[in-house]
């Protein structure tokens, strides 16, 4: 199935969106249903996404996610600093402490929500993640919210972390 039997099947009123707004003419090399698929992925798409590629450990991804992937494969890669927040478990930081304290790689096989802005990426948990990024995808000015200004990390991305500061509850994190 192509982006945009997908978009004309499941995603008319976002397709609508991107039609009536400044996001058609951003990032030319995407086409509107392609924008489609990133702008219902941040209004509510993530939720159902990321929870099956979690439950699966990364490896059974819906239509809408493989869709996802290759529009965001047409965009060029931003490299820099990104952060996040987020509350996690005992267990969930652990695996963290434990990778940094083993030198072990991470593999986060979800998509990964970050900022470039590290005061709009610190409010939505009280763990803190700061990513030096790689590969992942600027979608802020398509994005249902770009003043989040937001970078996608791709699904089943490895990561090193170099930092764990358990006062401050701040993870560093290297995608590699």
């Amino acid at each position: 199935m192509s982006a945009e039997q997908y978009a004309n099947s499941y995603l008319k009123d976002e397709v609508k969106i991107i039609e009536n707004s400044e996001r058609q003419t951003i990032a030319p090399e995407l086409n509107i249903f392609e924008k489609a698929l990133i702008y219902k992925y941040s209004e509510d798409g993530y939720q159902d996404l990321n929870e099956q590629l979690r439950i699966s450990k990364g490896e059974n991804i819906s239509n809408f996610g493989q869709l996802l992937y290759e529009s965001l494969e047409k965009l060029p890669n931003f490299i820099g600093n990104v952060y996040r927040s987020i509350n996690l478990n005992d267990i969930e930081y652990n695996k963290y402490l434990t990778a940094f304290q083993n030198d072990e790689i991470i593999i986060e096989p979800f998509f990964i929500s970050t900022s470039r802005s590290q005061l709009i990426g610190n409010q939505f948990g009280r763990i803190r993640f700061e990513i030096f990024c790689q590969r992942g995808k600027n979608i802020g000015s398509i994005s249902k919210y770009a003043s989040e200004k937001e970078v996608l990390i791709n699904y089943n991305s490895q990561f090193r972390v170099i930092e764990v500061n358990e006062i401050k509850k701040h993870i560093k994190l290297i995608e590699i």
